[in-house]
């Protein structure tokens, strides 16, 4: 199997489409098809091919230096072939390195010069942080609380929350981890009438291919306000499910 149509072939059973991969990585979808069809001379030069390729493969979930060494072995030479003399490879990478160091120190001191001085502002107090500015979709808390007699503080019992999301059109690509270890829970293509559910007592984040065709359940209560276009990136903990 040829290297486009293996890309091909991954996002296919990730249920995505080119528009969605491009909302997802910013990587225009003109170029993302032009490497599933093996056109890599559409996209403007070496650096920015294997780039992409890369990006491209790791998100699909395919091993991306496997791609580009086959990359290499169809389309030319690696990216920083200097010909068969290995001793003027290290020397000449120092240099190019060296001489735009010291071109990018000459035009910072230029613009520097250039530009007139401007006297320090005065130091303002800092404004209030506004914590209500993350849009969150639900806070159905599973923090159980109850009152003492001496103060009639809440104090917590549990953090532990449940989060399911079944697929009830088509089928949907999910990817589901820890948000602070990584740790990954899920990562397939689910079909119409699957879902994935667990408990945790940690922040998940979960990435969804098609929003549109999926149910999601907090505690055991339905979500509904989330992004039903494109691929959406949504974060659950104990206090609900949100997105920004």
């Amino acid at each position: 199997m040829k290297l486009g149509e293996r890309l091909k072939e991954a996002r296919h059973k990730k249920g995505l489409s080119l528009k969605e991969v491009q909302t997802e990585l910013r990587i225009r979808s003109s170029y993302l098809e032009a490497m599933e069809n093996n056109n890599f001379d559409v996209i403007p030069g070496e650096a920015y091919r294997r780039a992409f390729l890369r990006t491209y493969a790791e998100f699909l979930g395919l091993d991306a230096n496997e791609l580009l060494r086959e990359y290499e072995t169809i389309y030319g030479k690696p990216e920083h072939y200097e010909g068969p003399a290995k001793e003027f490879k290290f020397s000449s990478t120092i240099f190019r390195i060296i001489a735009i160091l010291i071109g990018a120190g000459i035009v910072f001191a230029a613009i520097k010069l250039a530009l007139p001085e401007q006297k320090p502002k005065p130091e303002l107090p800092q404004a209030p942080v506004d914590i209500t500015k993350e849009t969150t979709v639900t806070r159905e808390t599973t923090e159980t609380t109850s009152k003492t007699p001496s103060t009639g503080k809440g104090v917590k019992k549990s953090e532990v929350f449940s989060f399911k999301i079944e697929v009830t059109e088509d089928k949907c690509w999910i990817d589901i981890r820890e948000k602070t270890t990584g740790k990954s829970l899920i990562s397939k293509t689910l079909n119409q009438g699957q879902y994935f559910e667990t408990t945790s007592s940690t922040t998940l984040t979960a990435i969804i291919g098609f929003p549109k065709g999926v149910a999601i359940f907090h505690n055991e209560r339905e979500v509904t306000a989330i992004p039903r276009q494109g691929v959406v990136k949504l974060y659950i903990d104990s206090e609900g499910v949100s997105f920004k």
